[in-house]
């Protein structure tokens, strides 16, 4: 039996991806399954990635045309057979038992999510972005909560992180519920918080899983242009949905418009930081326009900083 389906979306790694699968490869845990979809490059990472595959035949490789790693991901899902998934980034690497620790604490806890530590690294000591993506949070070893209650508390100590790479899921629980990426940036965003809002049991393990790489290429440190806004407003839009859709009131709904304020703060932000263009004055005006449409989404003084822009 597959124990763990862990899917990759690359696009021009070549710097990266034999490194990131190779960690893969070696991993203590023996039985899983290692999907890697190629989207679209142009570069050698293809051939890197079928050199490795020779040797392993638990590599599947998949092909797509460049349509973003959120597509890429559920091409990927659509193959998976594991009894729980893991999305890794094709610049990062896992630590040797790293799988094995997650499916461990996974079958004990008897849990549909288990999320962990990160170590975060300089790829370039010359780069000198703002890198302080620790991921810390301060819970107990093995805490585990529904997934309501995790995102709450979390949210509330303002440790809460979206990225996808910091969990693990069961594959049922996203195919059953239908949880699909969607093809803009932050495509993260409304992903976990579906996961999170029907997962009955998420385990924290203050375990370190993952080494994630920091550069200037990745999408974080890039500088914002109409790919980010776009990836903000649609997130905040998805986002607000799964809160109007929420019929009880309680703390997870009021966590909930929490984050989507949040999630409009950056979308003013990433508006204010792009280069002026028609395309840009455009997503400011609808975004005012959503704003109107849902005043509960934004608070004053960000709906006057947006208008003022």
């Amino acid at each position: 039996m597959i124990k763990i389906s862990v899917i990759v979306p690359f696009y021009n790694q070549e710097k990266f991806i034999e490194k990131c699968v190779l960690s893969i490869m070696n991993q203590t845990l023996k039985d899983i399954q290692i999907i890697l979809v190629d989207d679209g490059s142009t570069d050698k990472s293809k051939e890197i990635v079928e050199a490795l595959a020779k040797s392993d035949d638990r590599i599947l490789i998949l092909e797509q045309k460049n349509q973003g790693q959120g597509i890429a991901r559920n091409y990927g899902l659509n193959y998976a057979s594991g009894e729980f998934v893991y999305f890794l980034d094709s610049d990062d690497y896992l630590n040797d038992n790293a799988l094995e620790v997650c499916y461990k604490n996974l079958i004990n806890n008897s849990a549909q999510i288990i999320t962990f530590r990160v170590k975060c690294f300089l790829d370039d000591r010359d780069f000198n972005a703002k890198w302080n993506y620790l991921y810390n949070r301060t819970l107990k070893h093995e805490t585990v909560l529904t997934g309501q209650d995790y995102f709450s508390l979390t949210n509330e100590l303002e440790e809460f992180y979206i990225p996808v790479w910091l969990y693990c899921f069961s594959r049922e629980l996203l195919v059953e519920n239908k949880i699909d990426f969607e093809s803009y940036y932050h495509e993260d965003v409304p992903y976990i918080l579906s996961a999170l809002a029907v997962a009955n049991k998420i385990v924290y393990i203050d375990h370190e899983i993952i080494n994630r790489r920091i550069h200037q290429s990745s999408v974080m440190n890039q500088k914002k242009t109409i790919k980010h806004v776009l990836g903000y407003y649609s997130a905040l839009v998805a986002c607000n949905a799964i809160y109007m859709g929420l019929e009880e009131k309680g703390r997870f709904k009021k966590n909930v418009l929490k984050y989507v304020k949040n999630t409009f703060r950056g979308l003013r932000y990433a508006i204010q930081d792009c280069e002026k263009s028609e395309e840009i004055e455009k997503l400011r005006k609808k975004s005012i326009i959503l704003a109107f449409r849902y005043p509960w989404i934004i608070s004053f003084k960000s709906f006057v900083r947006l208008f003022m822009i």
